[in-house]
């Protein structure tokens, strides 16, 4: 089933507004609008089901030391809007092993996601 034009205008705003709330310069804006702007409907669908299918692809947000910090400020803007928690209660039932009655974190904590990538495998061979 292909995407809608109302839907697509609608992940576009999304991502749009996410990315202005992260980075006040709208470079990062800029490079999506460029790049949709780019893509028929049917290419725009194409993108979103191969970046929704692979787990390891998502949508980057360009940062530059010094230049385009991340500041918390606008991470917070960016997880209001995308209605996502930074602080949790933690459960934690590997403490006491105790799956009907895990510990708990007494206080909220921040959470995140880590996106991390396996380390390259290099083959080595022993010459001796």
């Amino acid at each position: 089933m292909a995407i809608t034009k109302n839907k697509r205008n609608e992940m576009e705003k999304l991502i749009y507004v996410v990315f202005d709330k992260l980075d006040p310069t709208n470079i990062n804006t800029k490079k999506y609008k460029d790049l949709f702007k780019s893509m028929s409907d049917i290419q725009f669908d194409i993108f979103f089901k191969e970046l929704f299918k692979n787990e390891d692809e998502y949508l980057v947000w360009d940062i530059v030391d010094y230049e385009r910090d991340a500041k918390i400020e606008q991470i917070e803007e960016a997880a209001k809007v995308l209605n996502v928690p930074l602080f949790e209660k933690v459960v934690m039932p590997f403490i006491n092993n105790d799956l009907d009655n895990p510990v708990v974190t007494k206080y909220e904590v921040p959470v995140g996601y880590a996106h991390l990538k396996r380390m390259q495998q290099l083959l080595t061979k022993n010459f001796n």
